[in-house]
């Protein structure tokens, strides 16, 4: 204890959990499990880009934990200094950086209206969440990460703040420690429906938040993410290594499976392709975890086709065909299966592709 303690003191330790605990991830929380977090954040090596206030520094409420880790990890995990008011952010859309299938006008879950206009009778304008109590931020932001609400996120220190600039917000409750073995999620386990309305009078004297109680960052999200990996080397102090690392999670790990994100329903794949490998059985989980860690195997991996039934069938493809993208991949409707991508990214080899369609 005594020497990790001296370490400690000497150089910053390596975080091994996003964002800090306690843990009040619930089971229902898109994203591997977070006691399985290693040395690199889920977010390191993609674009997440905060943006600081003209002096440079970080906004009051991050200022403590960008002094303590950066901005990108006081950005994402926190902890947030809101002085117990809780906090609230909005995604909007961000042209060049959307989810698979999201457009300017179909943001993905779009829940809200901005109270800066006349004509609030919508909820078109972005996905609002947010919380009474500071220490659900990072939580928040790890679970919509990973469900890819990809696009611009502005958020602001009081929940309360969040009248006169949006009509509603969802909300997403503390969970204590004594709850979180029964927490299923607790972006829905809550009586609170904030809709607090937008009224002429707010249209009229429209005021953001004050800039100093929020923070903004860019690129939010994985999007549509690449097909080829991105290489993300740990934090490590210089003192303990001069090696880099890289986190390469287990093919057949739960991490790698929770990494697997809905893209689109009743879609199968469409144009040129050679088929590399082809799996069915009765256990649809033993199919399909089959199916990944082999696709994790061959380098040439490109997309599969999983469709459950009372036998569940997956098969491996190489597409023949260039693309860059998910949404270069050509898919046609076909309904009973389902489009599922790599949100992980797996560390180190970035000429790997890895989606399932």
């Amino acid at each position: 204890m005594l020497a990790l303690l001296l370490v400690c003191s000497l150089a910053p330790c390596i975080r091994s959990s996003f964002p800090g605990g306690p843990t009040q991830q619930c089971a229902d929380d898109a994203g591997p499990p977070w006691g399985d977090d290693g040395p690199v954040a889920y977010y390191e090596g993609f674009l997440n880009a905060p943006v600081l206030p003209p002096s440079g520094s970080c906004p009051p409420a991050l200022s403590s934990a960008c002094a303590a880790k950066g901005a990108l990890a006081a950005y994402m995990d926190g902890p947030i200094e809101c002085g117990g008011k809780g906090w609230f952010c909005r995604l909007s859309d961000q042209p060049g950086h959307r989810a698979p299938g999201a457009t300017a006008t179909a943001f993905p879950d779009s829940n809200f209206a901005s109270c800066n206009q006349s004509n609030t009778d919508h909820d078109r304008d972005g996905h609002c969440h947010g919380s009474d109590h500071d220490d659900v931020y990072g939580w928040w932001i790890r679970d919509h990460w990973h469900r890819n609400y990809a696009g611009s996120l502005k958020c602001c220190c009081g929940w309360q703040a969040t009248v006169g600039v949006v009509n509603r917000c969802d909300y997403r409750a503390h969970v204590r420690r004594r709850s979180i073995q029964s927490c299923r999620d607790a972006n829905e386990e809550h009586d609170v429906n904030w809709n607090p309305g937008c009224t002429a009078t707010h249209f009229a004297n429209f005021k953001e938040p004050p800039e100093e109680t929020c923070w903004h960052l860019t690129s939010f999200g994985p999007a549509t993410l690449t097909g080829r990996r991105r290489t993300v080397t740990s934090k490590a102090p210089a003192s303990t290594s001069g090696a880099e690392t890289t986190r390469a999670p287990t093919s057949t790990s739960k991490a790698e499976a929770d990494c697997f994100v809905l893209l689109a329903s009743d879609r199968k794949l469409h144009g040129r392709k050679t088929r590399i490998w082809k799996k069915t059985g009765r256990s649809s989980k033993a199919v399909v975890d089959a199916c990944r860690q082999k696709c994790s195997q061959e380098a040439d991996c490109d997309v599969g086709e999983v469709k459950e039934g009372k036998k569940t069938v997956c098969v491996l493809w190489r597409i023949r065909y260039n693309w860059n993208e998910a949404s270069d991949i050509r898919i046609k409707r076909k309904p009973g299966w389902e489009v599922y991508y790599d949100a992980c990214k797996l560390r180190g080899k970035p000429e790997r592709r890895l989606l399932l369609v």
